[in-house]
C-alpha cells in the first residue's frame, strides 16, 4: 500500500515508507 500520489502523502504514507 505505498501510494507516491501528491493527494495520498500522508504521515502514515510516510511512516510505511521509513521515511
Amino acid at each position: 500500500m505505498l501510494y507516491r500520489d501528491p493527494k495520498q502523502i500522508t504521515p502514515k504514507t510516510l511512516l510505511s515508507m521509513g521515511f
